[in-house]
């Protein structure tokens, strides 16, 4: 929002695609070899088109495949 200081940070950003990958594993009782594909979409912000690449990236060291849905 305009005059919030930004608070989605690339930390921010690789600790929650590692988070939400772990999570998935264990909701979906996979077995840590499974290789899971994720979709990832974006909203408007300027850094969207970034923090799509570090998502991607991201995810790829979780063993996670990502596809861009936008």
């Amino acid at each position: 929002m305009e005059g919030e200081p930004v608070n989605l940070t690339e930390e921010t950003t690789v600790a929650i695609a590692a988070a939400f990958a772990a999570w998935l594993v264990d909701k979906k009782n996979l077995p840590s070899t499974t290789k899971l594909r994720i979709a990832i979409g974006h909203d408007s912000r300027i850094s969207a088109a970034s923090l799509q690449v570090l998502l991607h990236s991201s995810l790829y060291t979780k063993q996670a495949a990502s596809i861009n849905k936008f």
